[in-house]
C-alpha cells in the first residue's frame, strides 16, 4: 500500500514538474520575443534618429551652399566725412536676397577684420528682397575703402556669414566661444579699528 501510494506521488510530483518546466520555457520564450522585439523597436528608432539627423545635415549644407552665393550687394552709395568741418560721412549699400529662404543682416562693417558689429539687431532679408544698410564713417578715420566693406549676416540655420563687397561668395564664420573678460578687483583698503584699552578695576 505504501509502496503504491509513493508511486501515485512521485507520478505527481513528475506530472507537475513537466507541466511548470514546459510553462517556464514558454514564459522564457515569450520573453525572449519580446526581448527581441523592443531590441528591433530600438534598432528602427536609432535608424529614425539616424536618418532625421542626416536629413537636416544635408539641409544645412544645401541652406550653406545656397547662403553663401545669394546674398549680394546690389548697390553703393558712398559719402565721405569732412575731417575739416567734423562732418560725418555715410556709406548706403543695398543688399539683395537672391536665395529661396530668408537670411538676417547683422550689418556692415569697415572690414572684415573689424568682426561682426556689435550689439547688432538682426534684420531680415525675404527671398528676392533688397534692403539699405548703412555704415556711419566718423571724420577722424581713414577714407573708407569700398572693396573691403564686410557685410556681416546669418542663414536660416543660424550659421555667420561675412562678405566683403569684393568678393564673389561669402565666407563661413565658425562659431567661436566669446572670451571670457577678466574683471579686476578693485583692492579695499583694509582699515584698522583703534583697540580699545580695558579699563583699570577701581577697586
Amino acid at each position: 500500500m505504501v509502496t503504491s501510494l509513493a508511486v501515485v506521488f512521485a507520478a505527481v510530483v513528475g506530472s507537475a514538474a513537466y507541466h511548470i518546466g514546459s510553462r517556464l520555457q514558454k514564459v522564457q520564450q515569450e520573453l525572449r520575443l519580446l526581448t527581441m522585439g523592443l531590441q528591433n523597436l530600438a534598432r528602427i528608432g536609432e535608424a529614425q534618429l539616424t536618418a532625421a539627423d542626416d536629413e537636416r545635415a544635408g539641409r544645412r549644407m544645401a541652406a550653406a551652399g545656397a547662403a553663401a552665393t545669394t546674398v549680394t550687394f546690389s548697390r553703393a552709395e558712398i559719402h565721405q566725412p569732412k575731417p575739416e568741418t567734423g562732418e560725418l560721412g555715410i556709406g548706403v549699400f543695398g543688399v539683395r536676397n537672391n536665395g529661396s529662404e530668408a537670411v538676417f543682416a547683422l550689418g556692415l562693417t569697415r572690414s572684415a577684420a573689424d568682426g561682426p558689429p556689435r550689439e547688432a539687431t538682426p534684420r531680415g532679408i525675404g527671398v528676392i528682397e533688397i534692403v539699405e544698410l548703412t555704415l556711419v564713417l566718423p571724420p577722424d578715420e581713414p577714407a573708407l575703402e569700398l572693396a573691403e566693406v564686410a557685410l556681416w549676416y546669418r542663414d536660416s540655420f543660424g550659421q555667420l556669414w561675412v562678405r566683403r563687397f569684393a568678393d564673389h561668395r561669402a565666407t563661413f564664420v565658425p562659431a567661436e566661444e566669446a572670451p571670457v573678460e577678466e574683471v579686476p578687483v578693485a583692492e579695499v583698503p583694509v582699515e584698522t579699528l583703534p583697540v580699545e584699552e580695558p579699563e583699570a578695576d577701581r577697586t
